[in-house]
């Protein structure tokens, strides 16, 4: 049996995810995780409908994934990118369940199941992995009313330069991606903010207005070259804005 190349998408209903899902059909095996995907599973497409904030779900998920991956892989990738912005408003005011549930699906989520991935690899011949964080540049810079957000993808980023330094692996690499503003679901929430609060909502309605936001295909076009020509430093960040 030849080897294939496994994209395992989690947020893969919507948005950069559905672009990452629909360009992987085309180049290998796929996995789509979401809480709610779209009706088309094939015998190469698995689709797993759940909430991955629900963190107890994941090691079942993976399982799941584990039992219908072949024998023999030559490249396999993670890309963990479901996330989300909420809640919009100061961390002072930010409540235990809010700030709970950002935690859990942006930052718990994606080191669960990076670590459930990694045990997977371990049990399999594989020639090459990438586990693919996506992060956001507010991980590098604080925004008003965007703390949990900019606090879990500053953490995503460093544990994404944690799994080289754990696993010494040469054959499993980790990338950090900023993508840029995105014309998606996200930004809708962002522009439908108040603007006598956040001063960000003001400039990313301009951005709107102006066409200046990227399309997912084409960043997800973006990541995959990135990633087939692994040309990155194991762990690092990478911005598109500066790409």
């Amino acid at each position: 049996m030849s080897s294939k190349n496994i994209y395992i998408v989690v947020g893969a209903s919507k948005g950069l995810g559905y672009s990452l899902i629909k360009l992987a059909k085309t180049k290998g095996m796929t996995f789509g995780i979401a809480r709610s995907m779209p009706d088309d599973e094939t015998e190469n497409h698995v689709q797993i409908n759940c909430d991955v904030s629900n963190l107890k779900e994941i090691p079942s998920i993976m399982k799941k994934i584990d039992g219908q991956l072949p024998s023999k892989i030559n490249r396999i990738y993670l890309f963990n990118n479901a996330s989300t912005i909420q809640p919009i408003k100061p961390l002072a005011e930010v409540g235990i369940t809010e700030l709970k549930n950002s935690f859990d699906l942006n930052l718990l989520a994606p080191i669960i199941i990076s670590g459930e991935f990694i045990r997977i690899l371990q049990s399999r011949e594989f020639n090459h992995s990438t586990i693919v964080n996506i992060s956001s540049g507010v991980s590098k810079k604080a925004i008003k009313g965007w703390g949990s957000y900019c606090i879990t993808k500053a953490g995503l980023n460093m544990f994404t330069e944690c799994i080289p330094v754990e696993l010494n692996n040469k054959r499993i690499f980790s990338i950090s991606i900023n993508p840029g503003a995105l014309d998606t679901d996200m930004q809708k929430e962002i522009r439908d903010g108040d603007e006598s609060k956040f001063s960000v909502v003001t400039k990313f309605k301009e951005m709107y207005e102006m066409g200046e936001l990227k399309s997912t295909d084409q960043v997800a076009k973006k990541i995959f070259k990135l990633c087939d020509e692994n040309n990155f430093i194991n762990g690092s960040f990478i911005d598109f804005n500066n790409l």
